[in-house]
């Protein structure tokens, strides 16, 4: 199978989004009292914008009832002890997925945490879009959204900028013709995290050619893996996940869903 790496930068699986907050130490010379989290567990709220579509606002929005439009939901706040970091992510990523059904990387979510002084907020939302992650307003929380088959990652469609793999968009139905299916997500071993784009590179397409060839139930020349996830200068215990896809050559569409083919020829639409 062929290969192709997109590397996207993610903002919650570096070191978090700082919010800056001002206390009363810095208004009124008083020794400096507890922050309350800026952003609250069980809040939904709309970007005050603008922002970056593959990034997250850095502001705190407005607070809506999560019963209107909304693009993002704080999950979980609490203290933060110490340096952000893995700690935040690990907590941010097991308490998505007691909340989402499934682990977040296996549907069309994305987090991410922001951090104060001395909290931390976990925030999730949903998108339309892998690589761009462009954000939905929804209405209603994402509690158990992952076990809504619509919300799981499956089929998709690339787009191409220039021959370069732009973006990754949902598509809701298999049984349509498309030009890429999810794989799953691979964790790169801790203990051995690559330090360049090259050992990146090797390692990301061993592991999801390695799920793709168990995907279809045989290895396949003509389609071709990529893999999405963090830059290698960011790896970290914690930000080291990548999500695989099986792609169909440029110019051609799957009719079917791929899965389980084995030695069968690929269905073009």
């Amino acid at each position: 199978m062929r290969t192709l790496g997109v590397l996207l930068l993610s903002c919650l699986l570096l070191a978090g989004c700082t919010v800056t907050v001002r206390t009363d130490a810095e208004v009124t010379g008083l020794p400096p009292v507890p922050v309350p989290p800026v952003l609250r567990a069980d809040e939904c709220w709309r970007s005050q914008g603008p922002y970056s579509a593959s990034r997250f606002p850095k502001a705190t929005g407005t607070v809506v009832p999560c019963s209107e439009p909304h693009e993002f939901e704080t999950y979980y706040s609490g203290p933060l002890v110490g340096t952000p970091g893995k700690a935040q992510l690990d907590l941010c990523t097991l308490q998505a997925k007691a909340i989402l059904g499934a682990d977040y990387l296996t549907g069309r979510v994305e987090l991410e945490y922001f951090h104060g002084p001395d909290w931390f907020s976990c925030v999730m939302a949903e998108t339309s879009t892998i690589i761009s992650r462009k954000f939905v307003a929804r209405t209603g929380r994402l509690h158990d959204a992952l076990k809504n088959p619509g919300m799981q990652l499956g089929c998709a469609d690339l787009r191409w900028e220039n021959n370069s793999l732009s973006d990754i968009a949902h598509v809701a139905d298999c049984s349509g013709a498309h030009t890429a299916e999810f794989t799953g997500f691979v964790e790169l071993p801790v203990h051995a995290l690559p330090s360049t784009a090259a050992d990146l590179n090797t390692m990301a397409i061993k592991q999801c050619e390695a799920l793709g060839v168990k995907y279809l139930g045989g290895p396949n020349a003509e389609v071709f893996n990529i893999w999405i996830g963090p830059l290698a200068p960011d790896l970290k215990p914690g930000n080291h996940f990548y999500r695989c896809f099986l792609g169909a050559p440029k110019g051609k569409r799957f009719a079917s869903v791929l899965k389980g083919l084995g030695t069968k020829p690929i269905p073009y639409a």
